[in-house]
């Protein structure tokens, strides 16, 4: 499933460890080791035509100093059906996660059936609902995701068989570095979330009789140098309904969703962006301009950013020349070897950089992680003549909502677009613009309204 959102990157990156306790199946005696229990298990549950799993997970880590904690809850069904065309699959993720005194309740939602796919997104009072026809073979395509790829049997070290009296206990963990980085990968946390702190992941598997699962374990081991700030997870997955599903139908009214042409495009869009931010080499202009005015009084930000980037055998390089409109500042920013350099007015100040910062520096140029193009916010996507042409949802919550709240305004409204521009399908430039209003307090206990605009072009190079 190609969603890049923790929440669904976590359930698979736990489905990804299962598979990687497995290979491709052969009749064969009882188990006499974790691994043939595993593969047994694995291709047991590929041969149904239906399943459900249940999911719970608590989870804990730090945003510097401060702890994020919180709890997800889910199901996953899926259903063969009774011929090609009657397949049923139904996600629902919901997160309440504590983070700064606020509670902040994200529920995801993915479905299909009857030929309709349907996918939302709520965060807060931001929500986002999107729907599509499409063939079973076209939506099974679209929830195929490349974070499941990258494991092994060979990742696991360890793994332990046990018998009990309702089947076995197998135990896997001992994961190699690469398999660590992975799964923080899938899991959509990464170093952000978990630093390199990560020492190991312990999976548990409960099996009947029958080799047919019934409960997964998995309890992420880390070893920090400060016992107050050590992060934590587990998750357990509860299995049920073999080959007799119990669909529902909950949620999957079209009407209360924007059609657009495919699902697809969420994902197209987002690796046009992928393709550009992992080329060998490129060269882009970037272009910020944001105003903010209330009343008569108003303040603007025009800076331009001339960038090229080399990613090769030699590691990750660029060149940044930097220029603000309003006081003609100029800055030269470029990296090396490990090394930062930022030149302003013959001063040059150097600091220690790795190639994936420098590498996520220029990534978030490309595409801005706050104002630029992110799939999970997608209200509507419309084809035009040169490209296409996102609606962002928006809310106090969204990243617009947050740049006016940090100048002092409540809510009003807002709205936030991003363009992109194909030549012979080549994404040639994006265009993200957004404005929105606020409520401003005066010191006579009325209010004024804050006008904040703004836009972020990145035009390509050939």
């Amino acid at each position: 499933m190609k969603k890049r959102i923790a929440l669904v990157g976590l359930l698979l990156a736990m489905v990804m460890l299962l598979a990687s306790c497995s290979s491709m199946m052969k009749m064969m005696p009882p188990p006499l080791t974790a691994g043939q229990l595993s593969r047994r298990v694995n291709f047991n549950l590929a041969s149904l035509d239906g399943y459900r799993i249940d999911v719970e997970s608590t989870y804990k880590f730090y945003m510097g100093t401060r702890r994020v904690q919180g709890t997800l809850e889910g199901v996953v069904i899926e259903d063969q059906g009774k011929d090609k065309d009657d397949y049923y699959f139904y996600t629902e993720m919901t997160n309440r996660m504590q983070y700064n005194g606020e509670e902040i309740r994200i529920r995801i939602f993915d479905a299909y059936g009857d030929g309709m796919a349907y996918t939302s997104y709520t965060e807060g009072r931001t929500r986002r609902s999107l729907c599509a026809s499409m063939s079973v073979k076209e939506y099974k395509k679209y929830m195929e995701g490349d974070s499941l790829l990258g494991f092994s049997e060979e990742d696991c070290k360890n793994a332990e068989l046990d018998k009990t009296e309702q089947g076995y206990i197998a135990k896997f963990s001992g994961y190699s570095q690469e398999a660590l980085d992975s799964f923080a990968n899938a899991s959509g946390f990464g170093e952000d979330a978990w630093g390199d702190t990560l020492q190991d992941i312990v999976l548990t598997m409960e099996v009947g009789k029958d080799y047919m699962p019934i409960k997964s374990t998995l309890e992420l081991v880390f070893d920090s140098p400060s016992t107050s700030f050590i992060p934590s997870l587990s998750m357990t997955m509860t299995y049920s309904q073999f080959d007799s599903v119990e669909r529902t139908t909950r949620s999957m009214n079209a009407d209360s969703y924007t059609e657009i042409e495919s699902l697809q495009l969420l994902e197209d869009l987002q690796e046009l962006i992928d393709d550009k931010i992992n080329a060998k080499k490129g060269s882009f202009t970037y272009t910020m301009k944001q105003k903010a005015s209330v009343l008569s009084q108003s303040d603007s930000y025009d800076v331009t950013n001339e960038v090229t980037f080399k990613n090769g055998k030699d590691g990750f390089s660029f060149e940044n020349d930097v220029s603000t409109k309003e006081d003609g500042h100029t800055s030269h920013i470029s990296y090396a070897n490990g090394e930062r350099s930022m030149d302003t007015n013959g001063k040059v100040h150097t600091s220690k950089m790795t190639d994936d910062e420098a590498h996520k520096y220029v990534a978030e140029l490309i595409n801005d992680p706050a104002l630029g193009y992110l799939p999970q916010y997608v209200s509507d996507i419309e084809q035009t003549e040169d490209g296409y042409l996102v609606t962002m949802a928006v809310s106090k919550n969204s990243a617009l909502g947050q740049a006016v709240a940090s100048m002092g305004a409540g809510w009003a409204n807002g709205e936030h677009t991003v363009k992109f521009e194909m030549v012979d399908g080549e994404l040639v430039a994006i265009l993200s613009e957004f404005s929105a209003r606020g409520s401003v307090q005066t010191n006579l206990g009325g209010s004024v309204t804050l006008h904040f605009d703004g836009s972020i072009q990145v035009q390509f190079e050939e």
